[in-house]
């Protein structure tokens, strides 16, 4: 049989044809990426605050710190009784908190990464842990109770690459069950509900509301009277392109005219403190990086802090 050569509509279409599937390939791939929510929507609303840490990152920028010294060692001993290792495979680490609730005491975390939940439930065991199950909306809660403790835990893997963990003390765990829910996209996010968004290099963020009793006590006082307006706080610690470390404050008030009070109030602190502390002392160059600016009802602090700050910090840390 002669075999002959496919004609040129023929090559037109598989050409067209490989094109195509490439392309395919590549959006599929590109829409993956884009589908991995951002660790502020997995945190679920209703908390007071919240905290995000970016473990890959600090490993990136400070990762020495944490291969030896007492910090190793500290991490190395929790590694060796099966847990996961956050140095190599924990990504991202979203946490959920209040700073004042008698009624409903509870704390919860979300994890990005490689988690052995099995071994995680083994290590648990093996503190005397009594483990019993439950379903709900197809994931599988790990109901845990250790001896000697007032909570209860519930550890939980949300799919294969984010797991859960949260504790309460009135044994409800509707914290685990929000965290199911927003994890769904059935309840709203902490990240929604307060328009969190993380910079790029961020280390780690920072974001609460303030307890009506704070505001109302700081109102009491003329010193700390221009807080009583701030609804919320955020703080943020990031690496910027140039590789130096910058702090963000930002405070959401009440209305503009309050952030207005806030503004110059801080303002006037930090004359008074640039008045006091050698221009020439650490402590002096950190005070003159700061910047205080507002836009509408929210004013941000901004400071400069040198990596040799951080690297004391660690190396601190670190004996």
């Amino acid at each position: 049989m002669i075999q002959r050569e496919p004609s040129v509509n023929c090559r037109l279409v598989i050409k067209h044809g490989l094109t195509a599937i490439l392309s395919l390939a590549l959006s599929a791939s590109a829409f993956a990426d884009e589908a991995v929510k951002a660790i502020t929507h997995l945190v679920p609303a209703g908390r007071a605050g919240a905290a995000f840490v970016s473990v890959q990152n600090i490993m990136s920028s400070f990762g020495s710190h944490f291969s030896t010294g007492s910090l190793a060692q500290e991490l190395d001993k929790f590694v060796s009784q099966g847990l996961p290792d956050p140095r190599k495979q924990i990504q991202e680490v979203g946490i959920a908190f209040d700073l004042e609730s008698s009624s409903d005491r509870s704390f919860g975390l979300v994890a990005r990464g490689q988690v052995d939940l099995a071994k995680a439930i083994e290590f648990l065991k093996g503190q005397g842990g009594e483990i019993t199950q439950e379903a709900y909306h197809g994931v599988i809660l790990n109901h845990v109770k250790l001896p000697n403790e007032d909570e209860t835990l519930k550890v939980a893997a949300l799919d294969d690459a984010h797991s859960m963990l949260t504790g309460d003390e009135t044994d409800q765990h509707l914290l685990a069950k929000g965290f199911v829910d927003t994890f769904a996209g059935q309840a709203q996010s902490f990240g929604e509900a307060h328009n969190t968004v993380l910079p790029k290099g961020y280390f780690a963020c920072l974001s609460f509301d303030l307890p009506a009793s704070l505001r109302q006590e700081a109102a009491q006082n003329d010193i700390t009277a221009p807080l009583a307006a701030v609804k919320n706080v955020t703080g943020t610690l990031r690496e910027e392109q140039d590789l130096t470390e910058k702090l963000q404050l930002d405070a959401t008030c009440d209305d503009e005219a309050g952030a207005q009070a806030l503004e110059a109030h801080l303002k006037a602190i930090l004359q008074m403190l640039l008045a006091r502390v050698p221009a020439d002392s650490e402590y002096g160059q950190l005070l003159r990086s700061i910047v205080i600016a507002r836009q509408g009802a929210l004013v941000n602090l901004t400071m400069q802090v040198p990596r040799k700050v951080v690297e004391d910090i660690l190396i601190g840390m670190n004996r």
